[in-house]
């Protein structure tokens, strides 16, 4: 084989090793590229998931915290109104007081009474006279109170001259000339589905909020039967106090026409507890019958008794009879009825002119005396949502005077 055989032999084996080498180089590096860096494949949340998620917790707390506010908001406008009805009537206890307050118009607020404790509480007391009867005002007892004063509780009350009236004024009384309050006025790619972790945080976040809700409701839903609870005593507690009042309001004792004086009270101690009880002939009895068998005068009882369903409380009883009905006519009187359940305690004093005491026989005191000047009452009734209810008055006997 000659020389240059020998060479391009040698040429055309170093040009196929070189073939083979860099073709598995080229392999090899393809190789390690796929390892550096593999196929990648989407295991986590996305931007616009995230944002999702967190829109929905955030429309679901914006809901909850309004819900709560209104509750809370609800339960404050109850305890505003329960304050205000209780100022109310403290005027009016006020009013009693005086027996008949002059005609006129006064207003002002609660810090002589009560300092620092009803800053955003204003009253305003009007008396009228009666165009048909001298001897009768109106007491009409307004309380402002809210935001800018603008919600209001209104107490009426119609009051009598104790003392007889000689001569007829010489005229209509002025009206106190004031200037009315000033009132200040007044929140680019999408996921083809959900995977298995995404439901689970899903059904947990929701099932957060639902109990976050289940509290809330709950709580809404106590304070308002507390609220009505109270206000349902203080409703039923001020209607017996003005009957009660207005049956001792008229309570007969007449000089010229006969009649049957009746007025006894006496005062009974259960433990801590003060219960008093009354009998009295009125004319003004708070039920009449349709047909009156006997007469105008009818005798009112009022006593207690234990309440057999609930330890520390006690039944209010009331009992109605004409007056002709005395002991010894063998005729049967009818069943008191039932007026409170929740009687905490009945506290009635009499006061004589001189003194205040605890109990009253009109029958061991001689005739044009045997009724008192005045009787304060005093009754607390309990509520099974909160502390007890007191309410107290205080009431002039017209027909105790000698001048009638």
């Amino acid at each position: 084989m000659s020389s240059q055989s020998r060479t391009k032999v040698r040429v055309l084996a170093l040009s196929s090793r070189c073939r083979c080498l860099t073709t598995s180089a080229g392999e090899g590096s393809v190789s390690r590229f796929s390892l550096l860096f593999p196929s990648s494949r989407r295991d986590a949340f996305t931007l616009l998931e995230v944002m999702i998620a967190i829109a929905f917790i955030g429309f679901a707390l914006l809901a909850l915290l309004s819900l709560h506010h209104s509750g809370m908001q609800s339960v404050a406008r109850t305890r505003e109104l329960t304050q205000a009805a209780m100022l109310a009537q403290a005027l009016m206890s006020d009013a009693e007081e005086a027996r008949f307050p002059e005609p006129g118009r006064l207003v002002g607020d609660f810090q002589k009474m009560y300092p620092g404790q009803y800053p955003n509480f204003r009253w305003q007391r009007i008396v009228e006279q009666s165009q048909e009867f001298q001897d009768i005002r109106r007491v009409h007892i307004t309380v402002f109170y809210g935001p800018a004063f603008r919600r209001t509780f209104v107490l009426t009350e119609f009051m009598h001259n104790p003392l007889p009236q000689l001569r007829p004024p010489g005229g209509a009384p002025d009206q106190a000339n004031g200037a009315p309050d000033q009132e200040n006025a007044r929140i680019d790619r999408v996921s083809a589905g959900f995977t298995l972790i995404e439901m689970m945080l899903a059904v947990a976040i929701l099932a957060l909020i639902l109990v976050m809700l289940a509290g809330s409701f709950h709580a809404v839903a106590t304070g308002k039967v507390q609220a009505e609870s109270h206000i349902a005593v203080d409703s039923a507690a001020r209607a017996i106090l003005a009957e009660m009042a207005d049956e001792i309001r008229g309570a007969v004792q007449t000089a010229m026409l006969p009649s049957r004086v009746l007025l006894m009270g006496e005062v009974h101690g259960h433990g801590s507890q003060v219960l008093g009880s009354i009998s009295v002939s009125t004319l003004d009895p708070g039920h009449r019958r349709t047909l009156e068998d006997f007469g105008a005068e009818d005798t009112v009882t009022y006593g207690t008794a234990p309440n057999p369903e609930h330890p520390g409380w006690f039944l209010l009883l009331r009992g109605q009879n004409s007056s002709l009905l005395g002991i010894g006519t063998g005729i049967k009187t009818r069943e008191p009825a039932l007026l409170a359940t929740n009687l905490v305690s009945l506290r009635i004093r009499y006061f004589d002119g001189n003194v205040w005491g605890e109990s009253w026989n009109s029958q061991s005191l001689p005739p044009g005396r045997q009724l008192p000047n005045e009787v304060a009452i005093e009754l607390t009734m309990a509520s099974r949502s909160g502390a007890p209810f007191s309410l107290a008055t205080t009431v002039t006997l017209p027909m105790a005077f000698l001048q009638w």
